[in-house]
């Protein structure tokens, strides 16, 4: 077991390597021989074409396999089928592979301790190879970046009007799965609810993964429900639960305070960007003057026109009167938000849905910003940048469709990549403790090349024996009796009817109204601002 652990990775690579250098070798024959007429021969010959700079063995056999259906004369090829060829190489979609690594630490405590045998604590680097699912559409740019990150518009990494639109629509889908699982009344719903949210890429997600191992270096209804007939049509049940859930959300969760705070956050960083590009204007009526900073202008709004002075301010308004708010009210109202935000993030990984996880760490992005978790705002807007701007257009369609792991090949089975590795660490660690006094550095070698086989020897094991691991550690109650109580507790402390003055829980006496907060989008602005200008020179755009 192990001996031939990277054959599959190597004829990855062989075939990523050889394509790319026939493609280039091909190139270079379009611009040395195809200028004159299409219908003149080239000379596609080893002998000339082992002249040329791009000329490799694996290139040329590529070429030569990819010409002999066109070609009627040995070695020979019009320049109009060199042209078409070509064409048709970088119209492919692209076979990729991609390497994933973690640190691996491991303590051995030696029973009977001798010079020759102490405790070990062990620092490897455990990796593997896991071939992309989703593959890149061959008109995509590989090698040059998008753009220059000076010049990207931050709105592009900032959640806009279609992106909360989506967001929305999930919502009411995730809201539907609760309803259905928990709410006894609702269950007659479970045949036309949405299991699983579609993507462009929803099969390709839907397959099992292709992995090499590498060596390390309730029950009672509210009044004024009158649910339809289980005998009922799909169509007509799926539209009543659709129109309660959309009232629903109107009312709590999507009330137009959600929409419009994440959308002003958009506009007025564009705004921003837009005035540090054409130059501050002034906002009364009747002056034209234009000013290259935002210190000028209100330095001339003071002289000149005192009157709007008080609107010349980059920062978001005050929060209404306290004793017009319901901070009771605003904080549950943010555990549903947040809640629903959690679900949805949880649900685009189990999909493998590359983008709507993108659109949900741009929503993220404000929550990181506004309770000062800068590592995190620092990370995820580098993650976007490069998305947007930084990396070539087919490493970011990689980077976003093929970072998950699915074991099995079902839907709505997919991990994180790195959450697959901790599951291979673990494993790993659980074989190496066996070894006892024979843990040796070659043995642990041998056994980690085996840990693609060994997992598939012990699954066959239980298929057959029709053993299913248990999917919890300890046994709990129904989750139906506890997501009951809690309804009954939000419903006896009125939590979801707002009431003007009321007062908070204890903890949170004053929970701002606002999702995800109040925003100073000057700051906002000048931090992105920063930290792009800096990435532009550390990546040399």
């Amino acid at each position: 077991m192990g001996e031939s652990h990277d054959a599959k990775i190597l004829s990855w690579k062989q075939e990523v390597e050889s394509r790319d250098q026939a493609k280039k070798l091909l190139s270079e024959v379009s611009e040395k021989q195809c200028q004159s007429n299409g219908e003149a021969l080239v000379d596609v010959s080893k002998d000339t074409l082992q002249h040329y700079s791009t000329f490799t063995p694996k290139g040329f056999e590529k070429c030569a396999t990819l010409m002999a259906d066109k070609s009627t004369v040995p070695g020979q090829l019009s320049a109009d089928e060199v042209t078409e060829l070509l064409e048709t190489e970088h119209s492919k979609e692209r076979t990729s592979y991609r390497i994933v690594a973690d640190n691996f630490d491991l303590s051995i405590k030696a029973r009977l301790q001798t010079k020759g045998h102490a405790n070990q604590s062990i620092h490897w680097t455990h990796q593997y190879a896991v071939e992309d699912r989703v593959k890149t559409p061959g008109t995509l740019e590989e090698s040059q970046p998008q753009c220059n990150p000076k010049d990207l518009p931050l709105s592009q990494l900032l959640p806009n009007k279609d992106i909360q639109e989506s967001f929305r629509r999930e919502c009411s889908v995730l809201i539907s799965r609760v309803l259905v699982t928990y709410y006894e009344p609702f269950k007659i719903f479970r045949d036309v609810i949405i299991n699983h949210l579609p993507h462009p890429f929803l099969e390709d997600t839907s397959k099992k993964s292709n992995i090499v191992s590498i060596k390390y270096l309730k029950k009672e209804l509210p009044s004024g429900f009158q649910l339809p007939a289980e005998t009922d049509s799909a169509t007509a049940r799926r539209q009543w639960l659709n129109a309660i859930i959309d009232e629903y959300m109107s009312q709590f969760v999507f009330d137009g305070t959600v929409d419009r705070d994440l959308t002003v956050v958009a506009e007025e960083v564009d705004r921003l960007h837009s005035n540090e590009i054409n130059g501050y204007r002034c906002r009364a009526p009747d002056c034209e003057m234009m000013y290259k900073s935002h210190a000028w202008r209100v330095r001339h709004v003071e002289k000149q026109h005192p009157q709007f002075q008080a609107m010349d301010v980059d920062e978001p308004s005050d929060t209404p009167d306290d004793k017009s708010e319901d901070p009771l009210y605003n904080y549950h109202r943010g555990k549903l938000i947040f809640g629903l935000l959690m679900l949805d993030f949880s649900d685009a990984i189990r999909e493998g849905d590359g983008q709507r996880l993108m659109n949900l760490y741009k929503i993220a992005l404000l929550f990181f910003n506004f309770h000062g978790c800068t590592k995190y705002f620092y990370t995820t807007l580098l993650l976007l940048v490069k998305l947007h701007s930084i990396l070539p257009e087919g490493k970011a369609f990689r980077l976003i469709w093929n970072r998950f792991f699915n074991k099995h090949g079902w839907k709505g089975r997919n991990i994180p990549l790195d959450l697959r590795l901790e599951h291979l660490n673990n494993f790993l660690k659980a074989c190496l403790k066996v070894l006892g006094a024979n843990m040796k550095e070659k043995n642990a070698q041998r056994i980690a090349l085996s840990l693609e086989t060994l997992e598939r020897i012990l699954d066959s094991v239980d298929n057959d024996c029709n053993w299913e691991a248990k999917v919890r550690a300890r046994s709990v109650k129904d989750p139906e009796e506890t997501v009951s109580q809690i309804v009954q507790d939000l419903i006896h402390i009125k939590a979801f009817q707002h009431t003007p003055g009321r007062e908070g829980h204890p903890t949170f006496p004053k929970f701002a109204p606002s999702i995800p907060g109040k925003v100073d989008y000057s700051k906002l602005y000048q931090s992105m601002k920063d930290k792009i200008n800096l990435w532009s020179n550390i990546y040399d755009c």
